[in-house]
């Protein structure tokens, strides 16, 4: 029986059917925004969550579906932000507003999408392997670029990210372990993911 779940209702036919300009617009107006390096924070205990660099794009946050350290990290509680955070919106504006498809979307959805955001991982990435904060969600991913060298790991079960939605899958993220192993190759381009939050 296979952890990688294939992404599917409400949600993941309207990504389907728009995903040629979601696409669009994110590279058009979001991908030129990309922030420094995330820092690399302790997980658990002494266990660094990654190796290497990666850089993440947020559309919607909610503190449900975050650790501890990284509401600490992002100083959530000092911003006085509520549960909920549309950090790309407040960080730059002028690109959000030209992300109308981005913008129907989140809105239509709001109510099940506790998250949406970009994961950039850099060949050089390897993810510790872990269990999601909660399990109240599952999380789909859709990749818009693909790197082979770049492997997802769902209890033991891996499968590389491959470009379309076609390949989208879901998984259980706080009931199973999972992470990202590094097979080095030739090929220097991050993989790019995004990264859906759906109430159960």
């Amino acid at each position: 029986m296979t952890h990688f779940k294939p992404f599917s209702g409400s949600i993941a036919n309207y990504f389907k059917d728009h995903y040629t300009i979601l696409k669009q617009e994110f590279y058009e107006h979001a991908y030129t925004n990309l922030p420094t390096d995330k820092p690399n924070h302790i997980f658990e205990g002494e266990t660094m969550l990654y190796y290497g660099k990666i850089k993440v794009l947020s559309f919607k946050l909610s503190k449900e579906c975050i650790s501890g350290k990284e509401l600490k990290t992002l100083k959530w509680d000092e911003q006085n932000l509520g549960k909920t955070w549309f950090k790309f919106k407040d960080l730059y504006p002028e690109s959000w507003e030209k992300m109308d498809n981005w913008q129907k979307f989140i809105e239509k959805f709001n109510d099940s999408l506790l998250q949406v955001y970009f994961n950039i991982a850099y060949p050089d990435i390897t993810l510790t392997k872990h269990y999601g904060v909660n399990k109240h969600y599952y999380r789909a991913h859709v990749c818009f670029q693909s790197n082979p060298g770049l492997i997802f790991d769902i209890e033991g079960e891996q499968r590389q990210w491959k470009e379309g939605f076609e390949n989208s899958f879901s998984f259980d993220d706080g009931n199973l372990l999972h992470g990202i192993v590094n097979q080095p190759t030739n090929v220097d381009q991050p993989r790019i993911v995004c990264i859906l939050d759906i109430l159960k």
